[in-house]
């Protein structure tokens, strides 16, 4: 079964961090990054064909469907990326302990049992250990 995660790796991206908040609808948010930036993806899901994109657009059988498909290319064209992020930006400002300010602030993590601090201190923590493998200039 397709998720929302389809919106970067579709583009070629590695997933780094992709939840749900909610449960039968509420919002998604992905962390990805390939050889330039990090990218930053949100949006919104549900529980049925007339209020989630993917049930809306797909058979629940899409597991055949290759990224490189129109159809899936087509999809993911209405999911830009809300954030662009260079790979030493993002570095900076997660070994700050400031990653939260390249998130959006308005996820809605009350109806969940994720908690958004959480979700801030993962993605700077995965941040950094990528990037911190990787010479920085000075």
């Amino acid at each position: 079964m397709i998720d929302y995660d389809i919106v970067a790796l579709a583009r070629g991206q590695e997933v780094l961090f992709y939840r749900s908040f909610g449960s039968w609808q509420g919002e998604w948010l992905i962390l990805a990054r390939d050889n330039e930036n990090y990218y930053v993806y949100k949006g919104y899901y549900g529980s049925c064909r007339g209020c989630d994109d993917i049930q809306s657009e797909f058979d629940c059988d899409t597991d055949d469907l290759p990224y490189d498909s129109t159809k899936i290319q087509e999809f993911i064209k209405g999911y830009p990326p809300w954030a662009i992020i260079p790979h030493l930006t993002a570095w900076k400002f997660a070994t700050k302990n400031e990653f939260s300010q390249l998130l959006p602030a308005n996820i809605r993590d009350t109806y969940s049992d994720i908690s958004w601090d959480e979700v801030e201190k993962q993605c700077s923590l995965v941040v950094k250990s990528i990037e911190e493998c990787h010479p920085k200039p000075k």
